[in-house]
C-alpha cells in the first residue's frame, strides 16, 4: 500500500476532520479509518432523498395550512413572532445581496429560501397563547399533517418530539459531521419516513425508488475498505509499471 497516497488523502480531508474516525478504531489500520470516512459520506448521501422530501413537504404543507386559516397568501407579513420575523429579514438581506437590489418577499421566496428550523419552530408552542395577536390555533398547525395518526395524543408536543431530533440529525449531515457511529440510524430513518407519511403516504412509496439507506447501512465499512484497497492497489501497480 502506498503511504504517499494515504498521506494525500489526509492532506485533502485534514487531520482534524479525520480525528473522530482515528479515535474510534485501531489507528494502525489506516485503511479502515478512510473506509469509515467514506462509508459515513455514503450514509449521509443515502439520507438525502428522505430529508429533502420531509423538508420540502413540511414547508409547503404548513404554508398552505396557515394560508387557509388566515385567508392571506402573505400571512408571514402579519402573524409571525419576533424571532421568525428576524429570520425573514435575514432571508431578505441574503436575497438582496445575491440579486444586487432590494427584494420584496413573496410566498414562493419565503417557502423556497427558509430553513428547516424556520418551520419546525411553529410546533414548539411559540404560537399557542390565545391572548397574543399572532396566535395560531394548534389545530391549524396540526392540519398540515393531513394524514396524521388518529389518536388523541397527536398534538404540537408530539410533533415537536418527532421533528426536533430529525432537525438535529439533519444538521449533523449538512455540517459534514460523523453519523456512522450512531446506534439508532435505522430508527431515525424510520422516523423520517413515518413523518413524511403523516404528510403524504404516497411520497413514501415513491421515495423507495431512490432511498439507498438500507443498502448502504448494511454494507458497513468493510465494503468501502475493499473498494479502497482495490483502488490503491491498482494505482500502485500502475505507478510500478510506469517505472519499468
Amino acid at each position: 500500500m502506498s503511504n504517499s497516497l494515504l498521506e494525500s488523502f489526509s492532506e485533502f480531508i485534514s487531520d482534524a476532520r479525520l480525528k473522530p474516525y482515528r479515535e474510534s478504531v485501531d489507528s494502525s489500520d489506516e485503511l479502515l479509518i478512510y473506509a469509515l470516512y467514506f462509508w459515513n459520506t455514503a450514509l449521509c448521501e443515502s439520507f438525502y432523498p428522505a430529508l429533502q422530501a420531509l423538508e420540502v413537504g413540511l414547508r409547503n404543507s404548513l404554508y398552505l395550512a396557515i394560508r387557509n386559516h388566515t385567508g392571506l397568501d402573505n400571512w408571514f407579513e402579519t402573524v409571525l413572532t419576533e424571532s421568525h420575523t428576524e429570520e425573514l429579514s435575514r432571508i431578505q438581506r441574503r436575497l438582496a445581496r445575491h440579486t444586487g437590489q432590494p427584494v420584496d418577499l413573496t410566498a414562493d421566496l419565503v417557502v423556497g429560501n427558509s430553513e428547516f428550523g424556520f418551520w419546525t419552530r411553529f410546533f414548539t408552542g411559540e404560537y399557542a397563547d390565545p391572548r397574543k395577536s399572532n396566535h395560531l390555533p394548534p389545530a391549524v398547525l396540526i392540519s398540515a399533517f393531513s394524514h396524521q395518526p388518529r389518536h388523541r395524543n397527536f398534538d404540537l408536543a408530539a410533533i415537536n418530539r418527532r421533528l426536533s431530533p430529525i432537525q438535529r440529525f439533519r444538521n449533523r449531515i449538512f455540517h459534514h459531521e460523523p453519523i456512522w457511529h450512531l446506534d439508532n440510524l435505522e430508527q431515525v430513518h424510520f422516523w423520517i419516513l413515518d413523518t413524511i407519511r403523516w404528510l403524504n403516504p404516497d411520497m413514501v412509496d415513491v421515495l423507495r425508488l431512490v432511498d439507498r439507506f438500507p443498502e448502504v447501512h448494511s454494507q458497513g465499512p468493510g465494503h468501502y475498505r475493499y473498494i479502497l484497497s482495490d483502488k490503491l492497489f491498482r494505482i500502485s501497480s500502475a505507478l510500478v509499471n510506469a517505472r519499468l
